[in-house]
Order: structure tokens, then sequence, then C-alpha cells
């Protein structure tokens, strides 16, 4: 979501006020979700190699 909405939809005056009380939440989802795809790899024994042919052919 664009940081301007959530200042909007949170009723904050300035977007450095969403930007200051939201980035460190944005940050731990980022590190969940990196941490959710290297489970997923090691899971699936995929290397990123594997990973970009998969793409590749999600993409044709």
């Amino acid at each position: 979501m664009s940081p301007v909405v959530l200042q909007k939809l949170m009723g904050h005056s300035d977007v450095s006020i969403t930007l200051n009380t939201y980035t460190s939440v944005f940050n731990r989802f980022k590190e969940e979700e990196i941490n959710k795809v290297d489970k997923y790899y090691e899971k699936n024994n995929l290397s990123h190699e594997k990973e970009n042919n998969l793409v590749n052919d999600m993409e044709r």
C-alpha cells in the first residue's frame, strides 16, 4: 500500500508520521516473508537457478 494512502486511512497529518510509525512493522513483515521463501527452498531443495527456471516457465 502506498504510504500516502496509508497516511490518509490512518488520519496522520504528515506522511513522515506514517513512515516513522510503520517502518519497523514493514521490515518485520519483509523478514517474515523472506524466511518463508528460504524455508520453501530448503524444503524443496531448490537452488536459485531452479527458482529462475520455475519463474521463467510460469511466465510462458
